[in-house]
């Protein structure tokens, strides 16, 4: 994979560039990345639904990937490698987050950043085109964070300062190209113990919540299991899917 070149599409407005991505399967592009970007998103699609999307102030990007299935065999192990990315993106910075699992940045317990990565077998049978859309406040300001329903942050809100978008935007895939090259070659267990360190609220008391399984686990957090699912204590198996429970995480901001 060529870090250096990375075939991009620009919009200046479009309603979601996952939502084109998803349409548009075909430039995806056998060991490299194809990148689809906008300035501004009329329906930004993000993990949990909406993704408030202003005009020229943040990055709206979805990178398309062509991939065998041995590569792309996990979307939670993507997804937070693309966090780590985002993460070490912000602290070139100087700007200091932590990952709520699953894949969500957060900046001083609120959230900056967040990933949606999908998978689809190509028509043949043989390959995997990965979608990984990524989602980076960067200049919002308080008026634009105040329309987002849960606490959010942006790098400006963060450090005080405006950013160039085109520059984090750079910097963000070189990083994660590199991640994503050392995933193939090396699997997650070369991710592991990096991205626990990061993790938000371990060895905290929370609840994950399976809206889809109609189903709540409730323990001390523990850490990360050998797949990238949460380990709570009391709870055998390592849980790979569902949601910190909003509710919990309030409970734990205000203890803090």
């Amino acid at each position: 994979m060529n870090c250096d070149y990375i075939k991009r599409k620009h919009f200046d407005t479009i309603d979601s560039t996952q939502v084109y991505a998803r349409n548009n399967l075909d430039l995806a592009i056998k060991e490299n990345l194809f990148l689809i970007t906008a300035s501004e998103q009329t329906a930004g699609v993000g993990r949990s639904g909406d993704w408030v999307s202003p005009a020229s102030l943040n990055i709206y990007a979805t990178f398309m990937l062509k991939c065998s299935i041995e590569e792309c065999k996990s979307i939670l192990e993507l997804s937070q490698i693309t966090a780590l990315s985002v993460f070490n993106t912000l602290k070139k910075y100087g700007i200091v987050g932590s990952l709520k699992w699953k894949n969500d940045v957060l900046v001083e317990g609120k959230k900056i950043s967040g990933n949606l990565v999908e998978f689809f077998n190509e028509k043949d049978g043989n390959g995997v085109i990965s979608l990984i859309g990524i989602g980076l406040n960067v200049n919002s300001d308080t008026n634009n964070l105040s329309s987002i329903n849960q606490a959010a942050t942006s790098m400006k809100d963060a450090a005080s300062k405006e950013f160039i978008v085109e520059e984090v935007l750079g910097k963000l895939e070189t990083e994660l190209c590199e991640n994503i090259i050392k995933y193939f070659e090396l699997d997650y267990a070369a991710y592991k113990d990096e991205i626990e360190k990061i993790l938000a609220y371990k060895d905290k008391h929370l609840c994950i919540e399976n809206v889809a399984t109609n189903t709540n686990y409730c323990g001390k957090f523990l850490g990360l299991g050998d797949l990238g699912g949460a380990l709570l204590e009391g709870i055998e198996q390592e849980i790979l899917d569902g949601s910190i429970d909003k509710k919990t995480v309030t409970h734990i901001q205000e203890d803090l």
